[in-house]
């Protein structure tokens, strides 16, 4: 005969107990220049298509200039879809952060440098590997093709819109030189610049677009700009803006100024999306900064996809329990609860993936890196199909130090646990009762 649920207090205490770290698996180590996984320090984030996953790395490859590689979901099968040739040629390399995107069976991705003008490329190539086509070649003028200027050096992936359109940002070019804001056509090839940053309202994005709630204005932030006061952390230049752009009216509005004057507020995001939230949170946008909160360590912020103030939801401390110095972006789980990962903090300092509620409340420790798992992470979470999976990218540790490909299978409430949330739904079904 099973043993009852326990009591309240005590079921209480078993929900609210901080859970064993879930096992990291590590699918791929990265190789390098050669080997059995080419590719080295990958900085960005994997898409899915069906059950296989693609990706890319900044360095290695055959040439040393980053690949595009595709992996089954199960750690089988890993292929380089392309090797990129430096900056001599006219693919571009060095692809950094966000996300790819795929097209039926072609995927496209903005590049940092190389092209015939070293300023970066949109790159497109089929995802076996053929067709390999410098689709745009970014110029950085700040006078042409129009008085907006022309971007350079596009550090993030693109935003779908309607009727084959994309939406990127540049971290340089443009008439300021801080960078624009661009649509690319899928259909074209052509890339328009929209919106020139300046660094009165946010400059130097390193980050990628999302769109808002009714589907109308684009949102995103700035690593550089604004009305905020910087520091020694930011290089004592302002550390950015939130902003919205609406593609049909131009309108650019500056929804928040980061300020690390501010006690204890977030500042200075590197290369973060923000995330929309679901429920009650649906006009709630949610990000991560590299440094603010209470120990300067980095905090996981909300505010309104309007404006307004900024509500600081977790503080990093760096702890063994904790995360320190996030680099990247939420990810939103099937479950509602938001999931990341910092480069720094945990057991070995060397990063933690972790979630947290969009209420602020519960975060957890999902799990602490090490050598042997990856280390150092700086981007994004990509959930498995059934969203019980999480894949990730480590930009070092593995047995070649050049980074790894791990997956966690998100950790399923215990027998116990279930049965002190039944007890308490008891509970509270009977203090009703006691009412009415």
């Amino acid at each position: 005969m099973k043993a009852p649920c326990l009591g309240l207090a005590l079921a209480a205490s078993i929900i609210f107990a901080a859970p064993a770290q879930a096992q990291v698996n590590v699918m791929v180590n990265f190789t390098g220049h050669s080997g059995s996984a080419p590719g080295a320090v990958p900085k960005g984030s994997m898409i899915l298509s069906g059950s296989t996953l693609f990706g890319f790395t900044s360095t290695g490859g055959s040439n040393d200039y980053g690949v595009i590689f595709s992996v089954n979901t199960d750690g089988s099968g890993y292929n380089v879809v392309h090797h990129f040739s430096g900056p001599s040629n006219t693919d571009g390399n060095t692809p950094h952060h966000g996300y790819l995107t795929l097209l039926d069976d072609t995927i496209i991705r903005p590049m940092l440098n190389g092209g015939a003008s070293g300023q970066g490329t949109i790159f497109s190539v089929t995802t076996s590997g053929s067709n390999q086509t410098p689709v745009y070649t970014f110029t950085g003028s700040s006078a042409a093709p129009t008085s907006l200027g022309d971007g350079a050096q596009p550090h993030s992936g693109m935003l779908a819109g309607a009727g084959g359109t994309y939406y990127g940002m540049t971290a340089a070019g443009g008439a300021h030189g801080g960078g624009v804001l661009y649509s690319f056509s899928a259909s074209t090839g052509a890339v328009t610049s929209l919106y020139s940053f300046d660094p009165t309202t946010g400059s130097n994005s390193h980050g990628q677009l999302i769109w808002d709630s009714t589907g109308t204005k684009l949102l995103g932030m700035t690593r550089q700009g604004g009305t905020g006061t910087g520091n020694s952390n930011t290089s004592n230049e302002p550390p950015g803006t939130i902003f919205s752009f609406n593609p049909q009216t131009s309108e650019y509005t500056t929804l928040f100024n980061f300020n690390a004057a501010v006690a204890d507020s977030p500042y200075y995001t590197d290369h973060g999306i923000l995330t929309l939230g679901t429920g009650t949170n649906s006009t709630t946008v949610f990000g991560m900064t590299e440094f603010g909160g209470t120990n300067d360590d980095g905090a996981i912020f909300a505010i309104s996809e309007t404006g307004g103030s900024i509500t600081t939801l977790h503080s990093f401390s760096g702890s063994s329990d904790n995360g320190k110095h996030p680099f990247g972006s939420l990810t939103l789980g099937p479950n509602g609860l938001l999931y990341g990962m910092t480069r720094d903090g945990g057991t070995s300092d060397d990063g933690v993936i972790f979630s947290i509620a969009q209420d602020g409340t519960g975060f957890t420790l999902l799990a602490s890196l090490d050598n042997t798992t990856g280390i150092n992470p700086i981007d994004n979470l990509t959930f498995s199909a059934d969203g019980l999976t999480l894949y990730g990218l480590t930009q070092n540790g593995g047995t070649d130090n050049q980074g790894t490909i791990f997956s966690l299978a998100i950790p399923e409430p215990s027998a116990s646990t279930l049965c002190a949330l039944g007890a308490v739904a008891t509970g509270l079904a009977a203090l009703r009762r006691r009412r009415r």
